[in-house]
């Protein structure tokens, strides 16, 4: 359980490290055109992911506990989080977002708006709210130590990963995203989640 535990969240690290505009920068400076980083910061990413899924596999599943009707319940939050992540990613320009556009363009990065329709109307990171449903969906379908370990840092780091994001944001957008965050929820849609 160590071993998976310190590659799931290492790779949160480097996932977060890669993200960042000063490693952005000084990779363009000595490595990468910025105009290939998101296609090769996506692909690092998926192959990234390959000792941590190895690790995962190698774990005991002995379920915790077992409640059909949280099975139930689990099944029914992994649906709505896939058409959450649908819904969500129709509402972005998805070759900017693999970095395809950037390469075939030939530009640093694509033009960034601000999207606050669709579901963004109703949260600010949708795509991270799916993922939060399919997460929690996928442990209480299968309730095991490693499923709840890993719902647990993948939680805590969609929370303090979409804190940082909301700084790069607003240097982006200024004045119109911190209205937009006082409108909209950041993670959960609920206005009374205090966790915005």
């Amino acid at each position: 359980m160590g071993l998976f535990t310190i590659l799931l969240i290492l790779y949160f690290a480097l996932h977060s490290l890669l993200a960042s505009t000063k490693v952005k920068q000084y990779l363009k400076q000595r490595i990468i055109p910025l105009r290939y980083y998101r296609l090769m910061y996506n692909v690092f990413a998926l192959v990234a992911l390959i000792p941590v899924y190895f690790s995962y596999q190698s774990l005991d599943k002995s379920l915790i506990f077992h409640s059909n009707i949280l099975k139930w319940i689990g099944g029914l939050l992994l649906v709505v989080g896939l058409m959450t992540l649908w819904k969500a990613l129709k509402g972005y320009d998805l070759s900017a977002f693999a970095g395809t556009y950037q390469y075939r363009a030939k530009k640093e990065e694509a033009a960034g708006q601000l999207i606050t329709s669709g579901l963004n109307a109703h949260v600010r990171h949708p795509l991270y709210f799916a993922a939060l449903l399919l997460i929690w969906g996928g442990f209480l379908f299968a309730t095991h130590l490693p499923m709840l370990l890993f719902a647990s840092i993948t939680t805590s780091y969609l929370w303090l990963g979409t804190k940082l994001e909301e700084q790069k944001l607003l240097l982006q957008f200024g004045e119109a995203y911190a209205d937009y965050q006082q409108r909209v929820p950041m993670l959960i849609p609920l206005r009374w989640n205090k966790m915005n």
